[in-house]
């Protein structure tokens, strides 16, 4: 005979199996899985570092490169004077090229800290990727981080890669130096590659948007103090508003087309919102997708939940359909 505990304990075992079932067929929205992590994230990371002096942050968000798997296959090169790591996911193709620039607020971030994000962008897009370790402020400031993103390119196109075949793609300030980047190879009159994919891209590094005041209690990861402290490292003696620092201030017409992805719950939506819709306004191919109670640059935490995996996915079809690996 069944005892009131063998009952309880059946049912908290349908229960669970049931929960498990419905988040594997993506039934909850958000995923449970990214609300835990958020979770997580919020109440945990963000507390623990967010005063901390902008050394310490940056050298504690190194450490994170241990979580990332080490089963990837990596190349490291140099650049010129750039070190750099060619991401070569299986059953790619080393005739299309992603020139990948991480986040980090321009004082932290590395291609080993980004490896995995890296890795499954290239594999959806059905590409080698090339990701450079610019560098960084404040020893570093304004414009090396763009000097050594158009050095990369440049050398791409000298090792004879055609344009049409190569796709930039950069997360929060590498979405933002990307941006810079296309900006500097319009102007200069230069071949511009066939499309962009920017990730929660900090183009208002004059942190003067809506949601710059708005939803930093809903962010899990940034704060405005720490926003700016790295804006200034970055901008050095140049003001916060030039379109090189901060491209949502520039002339964007003229530029390939555009994927721009953000979520609702990261203090650079706007950044996101406005920059689009400026692109757009000038004659530009934007694709903009704002995810509902995602955080900021979540494609970059497909390894844990399932709206990045799917984020991978979009950005992957984005960068076929433009370099025509299809």
């Amino acid at each position: 005979m069944l005892t009131i505990f063998d009952i309880i304990s059946n049912i908290l075992t349908v229960t669970i199996l049931l929960i498990i079932g419905l988040e594997a067929w993506g039934v909850f929205k958000p995923s449970l899985r990214s609300r835990l992590f958020y979770f997580v994230v919020r109440y945990g990371y963000k507390p623990l570092t967010h005063r901390l002096p902008l050394a310490k942050r940056k050298a504690r968000i190194e450490l994170l490169r241990y979580l990332v798997p080490r089963n990837i296959t990596t190349s490291l090169i140099q650049v010129g004077d750039i070190p750099a790591e060619w991401v070569s996911p299986l059953f790619t193709s080393d005739e299309y090229i992603l020139l990948y620039l991480h986040g980090g607020g321009y004082t932290s971030g590395s291609p080993a800290l980004h490896r995995d994000l890296v890795h499954r962008i290239a594999r959806a897009g059905g590409m080698t990727a090339l990701s450079i370790a610019y560098r960084l402020a404040p020893e570093h400031p304004f414009p090396a981080a763009l000097e050594d993103a158009l050095f990369a390119y440049r050398w791409l196109l000298q090792q004879g890669y055609p344009p049409e075949k190569i796709a930039l793609a950069g997360d929060s300030a590498g979405g933002g130096l990307c941006a810079a980047l296309l900006l500097t190879l319009r102007d200069t009159g230069e071949p511009l590659p066939a499309a962009a994919a920017l990730l929660s891209p900090w183009t208002d590094l004059t942190m003067s948007t809506e949601s710059d005041q708005e939803l930093e209690a809903r962010d899990a990861q940034l704060t405005k103090r720490g926003l700016l402290e790295m804006a200034d490292a970055y901008r050095g003696t140049h003001a916060a508003d030039e379109p090189l620092i901060s491209p949502l201030f520039a002339e964007l017409h003229g530029l390939p087309p555009l994927l721009i992805l953000a979520g609702t719950d990261e203090m650079l939506l706007d950044d996101s919102v406005l920059f689009a819709d400026k692109a757009g306004e000038a004659g530009v191919e934007v694709t903009l997708q704002i995810r509902e109670n995602m955080g900021h640059v979540y494609p970059a935490f497909a390894m844990i939940i399932p709206e990045g995996r799917q984020a991978i996915r979009f950005i992957g079809a984005f960068i076929r359909r433009h370099t025509g690996n299809e």
